[in-house]
């Protein structure tokens, strides 16, 4: 039997938790507005943004990559 699972899409709240468990600096990154911005017009879950967290070994190239995620979609 299929079923379907509904993912909710990532919004500003649920990234902040986000940013807080992979980069330190969090709110304070010259970023965040533009990523609030983003969050508003994209569908990305927060497996994806997960995703792309993970795959990073710096805080830079986390940030860099999430904002770039985020562009191309």
């Amino acid at each position: 039997m299929d079923q379907k699972i509904h993912l909710l899409y990532c919004r500003m709240a649920v990234f902040r938790i986000l940013i807080g468990n992979y980069l330190e600096e969090g709110e304070a990154h010259p970023r965040m507005l533009e990523v609030e911005v983003l969050l508003a017009e994209l569908e990305m879950t927060l497996a994806d943004i997960s995703e792309v967290f993970m795959s990073c070994d710096t805080k830079e190239e986390r940030t860099n990559a999430t904002m770039n995620e985020d562009t191309v979609d």
